[in-house]
């Protein structure tokens, strides 16, 4: 909405009000309430949680999800309330996945109950190392609509810093070597993880030094090594050193 005079202390903007057509509106289907004076996991405030929470369900299963709104009321009580909610936008870009089919659009109780279990563990691996923090939200934001060549090199940025190990010497090779030992099993799956991560890693470096737009395709795909990356790591809540890596790699284990 537009306004056109400024608001006194505590009160809504004064009339008249004007629709801003082509901004943007959201139906809010889903509702999280987080208490504010509560001790969190590694010292977490409301606001991390919820957006934690919001970034488990969309590595669990619903990549397309939103968070436009943050609110210092329930909606249940800000319909009935006498005071205006206090109501702050977050997250209003679009984004490239979309909801798909029916069954997506309904969060499933196994999902919840998944992140129910792993948010506690995943905000102390967080503050232990940040790396899983800038990973989890390179994943948000790389599926936000935008230029496909930007969100590319955020996702592989992420995926760098994960498993680069610290080197930048010889980093197409280490980083899918470290990629296939991580999420494939000894053999043909590990060889052709290999090849793929090669192969995506090559896109990653035309986005880097060209100007033109990457393939959505290449996002896409990257976006899925960077998920199941991520949801091993904090099924495991491990991410494993570059001697575990290379041992598991060197000696055909599997991590």
């Amino acid at each position: 909405m537009m306004a056109f005079q400024r608001a006194a202390p505590g009160q809504a903007h004064p009339g008249p009000l004007r629709l801003a057509k082509g901004g943007f509106a959201w139906d809010i289907e889903v509702e999280i309430s987080v208490p504010l004076r509560q001790k969190f996991p590694a010292g977490f405030d409301a606001e991390q949680i919820a957006r934690l929470i919001a970034s488990l369900l969309r590595l669990a299963r619903y990549a397309y999800l939103i968070m436009p709104v943050f609110s210092d009321q329930a909606c249940s009580v800000a319909a009935i309330h006498g005071r205006e909610p206090l109501l702050r936008p977050v997250e209003v870009e679009g984004r490239i996945v979309s909801v798909g089919t029916s069954e997506l659009a309904e969060i499933r109780e196994d999902e919840l109950g998944w992140v129910k279990s792993v948010w506690p563990r995943t905000a102390e691996l967080m503050n232990k190392d940040r790396r899983l923090a800038g990973a989890l939200e390179a994943l948000d934001a790389c599926t936000v609509n935008g230029r496909t060549s930007s969100a590319l090199l955020l996702a592989w940025g992420a995926l760098e810093e994960l498993f680069a190990q610290g080197s930048r010497s010889e980093i197409r090779f280490r980083i899918a070597s470290n990629l296939a030992t991580f999420l494939a099993a000894p053999g043909p799956d590990r060889l052709a993880m290999f090849n793929e991560v090669r192969e995506l890693y090559d896109a990653r470096s035309v986005a880097a030094h060209t100007s033109r737009n990457s393939d959505v395709e290449h996002l896409l795909r990257t976006f899925v090594l960077l998920r199941n990356s991520l949801l091993k790591i904090i099924t495991d809540s491990n991410l494993p050193s570059g001697q575990q890596l290379n041992e598991a790699l060197f000696l055909g284990k599997e991590l």
